[in-house]
């Protein structure tokens, strides 16, 4: 087709796609610039920000106060050796609340918190009192290992008030 055109014609369609190839790359180096100028705004942005947290002047009594709120927690290890770690932290646990309990049963099935990761749920059941059972609860976060608390029955013991009746069934994560 270009055969049928004068050289005048070939010379202008020439120029034509030169030029619209100039626009696309012109359209693409503005959108570029203005990309970069927002990447460059955001990482200005974190840099000041971890310049005003490095100078913050955090205090040891500061820093543990921190360190208490943030939650202790250990990668998962293979089954077996993640469940005997499992245990043994919450049957000392349980011990340091006076508790005593069944021994721990696993239970087979997917959990219901956890859907996309693989974990051993454990379950037991025990009396003790309110008391107790609330020491455990407050001391179950420093469980290295624990990621939640999938199920907890109580029932009141008719006769001692104070007494209760519970089963609870807790998870770990596990190392595919």
């Amino acid at each position: 087709m270009l055969e049928k055109l004068n050289p005048k014609d070939v010379h202008v369609l020439k120029l034509g796609a030169v030029g619209i190839a100039a626009i696309i790359v012109l359209l693409f180096l503005l959108d570029f610039k203005e990309r970069w100028t927002k990447v460059k705004e955001s990482f200005d942005a974190m840099n000041n920000r971890l310049a005003t947290l490095a100078a913050i002047d955090m205090t040891e009594a500061k820093y543990a106060g921190l360190m208490n709120t943030v939650p202790i927690f250990e990668m998962p290890e293979e089954k077996e050796k993640q469940k005997f770690l499992f245990q043994d932290s919450l049957n000392t646990q349980f011990k340091k609340a006076n508790i005593n309990s069944q021994p721990w049963q696993e239970i087979v099935g997917k959990s219901t918190l956890l859907t996309d990761h693989k974990v051993i749920r454990l379950k037991t059941s025990g009396k003790c009192n309110v008391t107790q059972l609330f020491d455990l609860f407050v001391n179950l976060k420093e469980n290295p290992y624990l990621i939640s608390i999938e199920e907890l029955t109580v029932k009141r013991d008719m006769k001692n008030k104070q007494q209760i009746d519970f089963d609870i069934t807790v998870s770990t994560p596990v190392k595919k």
